[in-house]
């Protein structure tokens, strides 16, 4: 695990993302999942300003989704849309079919996560680079801690009811999706964070009661933080 120090700013964050993109510089794709969340912002804003990268071979998923209406200001792809997606477009240097959000189908069993798998198995079986969000109580993505998701060993993405977040209804990188990832950028942003990153630090306390934890498992992690 590679500890960043993101206390005077996170161009250490984009830094990181930048390497670990160059790793993969032979496939034809790179496979990066986000997530949604404000504690994201600084990096992707960050990161949206590098020419450098590879953005002509990058393609995007969201790691969770709220299952709300199309166009609804709470889907966590319309922040994304909004910091990241469309300033790259106007630059040119991604295009629309680079970009992958998820579809609720509330009309059909899986919601439409079996086609949105499709999508994603057509490039690879998971993640080349997954950036993640701790929340407060140390949850990643859509998978709470004590709450089924995070028991739940689907090997791509899963649904989430009576999620403890409004809107109950969500979609989520499975735990075993997740941690199959090449790299994860793990960020704990903000005092509100302290907790849960203490949590996250502590050998004693399972993956059931902090799932941020599951970034263990990844073989190169890079954890992110303000917090002193």
């Amino acid at each position: 695990m590679e500890r960043l120090d993101l206390r005077t700013g996170v161009a250490r964050a984009a830094e990181w993302i930048a390497e670990v993109l160059a790793l993969y510089r032979p496939e034809p794709h790179l496979v990066v999942g986000l997530p949604g969340g404000r504690s994201v912002v600084p990096v992707l804003e960050a990161l949206r300003q590098r020419e450098d990268l590879p953005w002509e071979r990058c393609v995007f998923f969201l790691v969770d989704e709220r299952c709300v209406p199309s166009g609804s200001p709470e889907r966590n792809y319309t922040l994304l849309e909004q910091v990241f997606f469309g300033p790259l477009m106007e630059k040119g240097w991604i295009t629309e079919d680079q970009v992958h959000p998820y579809e609720y189908h509330e009309e059909e069993a899986d919601w439409g996560l079996e086609a949105y798998e499709r999508v994603l198995r057509g490039y690879r079986e998971g993640f080349h680079l997954v950036v993640l969000g701790a929340g407060e109580d140390g949850h990643v993505a859509s998978l709470f801690p004590r709450h089924p998701s995070i028991w739940d060993d689907s090997p791509f993405y899963i649904q989430v009811e009576e999620a403890p977040k409004p809107p109950p209804r969500r979609v989520s990188a499975s735990k075993t999706l997740l941690e199959s990832s090449e790299a994860c950028l793990l960020l704990f942003m903000g005092e509100g964070k302290r907790e849960a990153y203490r949590r996250f630090l502590d050998p004693e306390l399972p993956l059931a009661d902090c799932p941020a934890k599951l970034a263990f498992e990844v073989d190169r992690l890079a954890v992110g933080t303000d917090l002193g």
